[in-house]
């Protein structure tokens, strides 16, 4: 088991009572007490004060707060915590990856693979194969602008030059960022004219 020490406090002062406060987010975690040999004893659910006698008598404890689907997260407390109350707040890590990111990295890869496939049939002046690829590149991903730079590069390779220009006036439409673009849109009208 991993065990991830979020914070460190050593505290020491008089005698004067204080209570650690406990918040998690979300809330409803469960926590508990690892005392010196190693037992594990649950002392309520965040939100949670926990009075100092609750803490192992002073000696150094560490808590453990768990919730359903999320890591423990592990606190480790000073000696002496008598002198003053402090608060804690944790906010937990869940254990799934949210199916949204899933999602998403997943669509990333797939157009990075497409690109660098368009780009080597291009490079290897497989021009017919390469267009097929930027095709489903472009009614994939239609708001990516380097499908339709390549496109471009595909259709100059080919020397089909208004078509190489309505697909890199597209790609500025999309980013008009995009210097590189704008400067061989003029060199083309200008080859067109």
């Amino acid at each position: 088991m991993r065990f991830q020490i979020l914070m460190m406090m050593f505290l020491f002062g008089c005698a004067t009572q204080s209570n650690v406060s406990i918040k998690s987010f979300p809330e409803g975690a469960e926590v508990a007490i690892v005392g010196k040999e190693g037992g594990v004893r649950s002392i309520g659910k965040t939100p949670l004060v926990i009075p100092p006698q609750n803490l192992e008598g002073g000696r150094i404890s560490s808590l453990v707060i768990s919730k359903d689907g999320f890591k423990e997260q592990y606190v480790l407390l000073g000696r002496d915590r008598s002198a003053e109350s402090f608060d804690i707040t944790v906010s937990l890590q869940s254990q799934a990856e949210d199916p949204k990111t899933v999602d998403t990295r997943a669509r990333q890869e797939r157009l990075a693979k497409l690109l660098l496939q368009a780009h080597n049939l291009t490079g290897a002046k497989r021009y017919t194969e390469a267009e097929k690829v930027l095709s489903d590149v472009i009614q994939d991903y239609p708001h990516i602008s380097a499908g339709y730079d390549l496109l471009g590069n595909v259709a100059f390779l080919q020397k089909d030059l208004k078509a190489a220009l309505k697909n890199y006036e597209r790609s500025l439409q999309l980013n008009p960022e995009n210097s590189e673009t704008r400067s061989i849109i003029e060199k083309l009208k200008g080859m067109l004219q």
